[in-house]
């Protein structure tokens, strides 16, 4: 087994129902930056991603274009599609985050985390949550220490 933590976008809405035994399921496909070329232009990987229980039902309320972060389980897959053997990578995902959840749980929203009945994750408000986010984490901590008192 691969732990993994994968960040980008989802690809497509995510599918989700209940299996026979009554467990709650969604999976989808996501896409993540891997760098770039020798030209310069943007390279992506694309990694499957499936998640059950309370994961799935986070997932499920995800839309196409939302960026997401998983983690959990990672390994290999093989199909074959016209003929041809493909592979690729899948997460189970133990573990779901956006930066529209990150928002809600700080208390940024009108909605609160516990209510999930009225989470929205337009590509708007994801835009905002994100912004929002990275400003506080490049924000320069401020302390009571002079340059001649660091504390070590």
């Amino acid at each position: 087994m691969i732990a993994a933590l994968a960040t980008g976008t989802l690809v497509r809405a995510p599918k989700s129902g209940t299996s026979a035994s009554g467990t709650r399921w969604a999976n989808t496909a996501l896409r993540c930056a891997t760098g770039s070329d020798k030209e310069g232009a943007a390279l992506s990987s694309f990694v499957s991603v499936i998640a059950f229980g309370d994961s799935a039902d986070k997932l499920a309320r995800m839309a196409q274009g939302d960026a997401i972060s998983v983690q959990g389980p990672m390994k290999e897959t093989s199909y074959v599609k016209d003929g041809e053997v493909r592979h690729g990578l899948e997460i189970m995902a133990n573990s779901i985050l956006s930066p529209y959840m990150v928002k809600q749980r700080r208390g940024d929203s009108e909605t609160k985390a516990g209510n999930s009945e009225h989470v929205t994750n337009s590509s708007r408000d994801q835009a905002r949550a994100y912004g929002d986010f990275a400003k506080r984490a490049t924000t320069p901590a401020l302390d009571d220490f002079a340059d001649s008192e660091i504390p070590f």
